[in-house]
């Protein structure tokens, strides 16, 4: 009855969890603005040139008829040939630096804007990197529940992750990036936990290393999970021994040091200050009237704004 009883109440958490994520997941969102830069990084990202080279305003600036680098070149021919984009880049915050989110960010951006059809309005692709977000996060949830499974706690636990208001607006409608770091970040010490504490005398080793590989990719999602280093790498020496350790630090820094390469400032355009006649991204709202299917002088536009964030 027990078991029942548990299985139920993890169905309805999901359930929950699933309607509130899809609520959102098709509202703009609210008081964000970080999905620009999202959706340029991915735009650049998918012609072949290196996102953390070029800032959004020495993009806005340059023009194509002067003599410019080739792939400074190739973003200014996709600003030119997509008013969408176009749009997009002018509304990118602090548009005068180039872009701070790690690589392994950068792939899914690019993911997003390859699922992107060339016709897609703002809000379609809005939505579009949303959903990917929202995949890491009911992903997460499936690794929390396999975790309480494992420490002997009840599966519908993973509610105050699933049902958290706060996961939910910031992932499903502010679509924050945060979402694949706390992914690769749980799925590392899941794995990382069944290496550790499992009885098998042989083969623990291999899951030791890719926790650390899984962690390294998190770092390059988001730099905060380097903070949990520590924990994993006492845990395999508390566990495994120091020897262990040794091991799985190696393949932590070789992965992190490889995720983040192409941060490195070798790699990067020299600083570069952006004319007066730039437009900033925080004097434009956050997206057009139009894009949310309001008239000008619709007497309900305050309430349908409300209703539609």
């Amino acid at each position: 009855m027990r078991t029942t009883r548990s299985r139920e109440s993890l169905w309805i958490v999901i359930a929950g969890a699933a309607i509130f994520r899809g609520l959102l997941l098709f509202s703009g969102p609210i008081e964000e603005i970080d999905l620009y830069r999202y959706l340029w990084d991915g735009a650049a990202s998918a012609a072949g040139v290196n996102p953390f080279r070029y800032a959004p305003q020495q993009v806005l600036a340059a023009d194509i008829a002067d003599d410019l680098p080739g792939d400074l070149a190739k973003l200014v021919a996709l600003r030119d040939r997509s008013p969408v984009l176009a749009e997009i880049l002018a509304r990118v915050h602090f548009g005068e630096l180039p872009t701070i989110y790690p690589p392994v960010g950068q792939v899914v951006f690019a993911l997003a804007t390859a699922m992107s059809p060339d016709a897609a309005s703002v809000r379609t692709r809005m939505t579009i990197m949303k959903a990917w977000f929202v995949l890491f996060d009911v992903l997460t949830m499936a690794i929390v529940v396999k975790l309480l499974r494992r420490v002997g706690r009840p599966a519908a636990a993973v509610v105050i992750y699933a049902w958290c208001p706060l996961v939910i607006k910031e992932i499903a409608n502010s679509g924050h990036l945060d979402s694949l770091a706390v992914f690769l970040t749980t799925l590392a010490f899941y794995v990382g936990a069944k290496a550790c504490f499992s009885q098998a005398r042989r083969g623990w080793w291999g899951g030791a290393s890719w926790a650390a590989c899984l962690l390294g990719l998190a770092i390059g999602a988001k730099l905060y999970p380097v903070v949990l280093a520590p924990l994993l790498l006492l845990t395999v020496a508390a566990r495994r021994g120091w020897r262990a350790a040794a091991t799985t630090s190696f393949f932590f820094m070789a992965m992190t040091v490889l995720v983040l390469i192409p941060m490195w400032p070798s790699r990067v355009a020299p600083a570069w200050k952006p004319p007066a006649s730039v437009e900033q991204a925080a004097e434009l709202p956050p997206l057009p009237p139009e894009e949310m299917g309001l008239a000008p002088r619709d007497p309900s536009q305050t309430v349908r704004a409300f209703l539609s964030y």
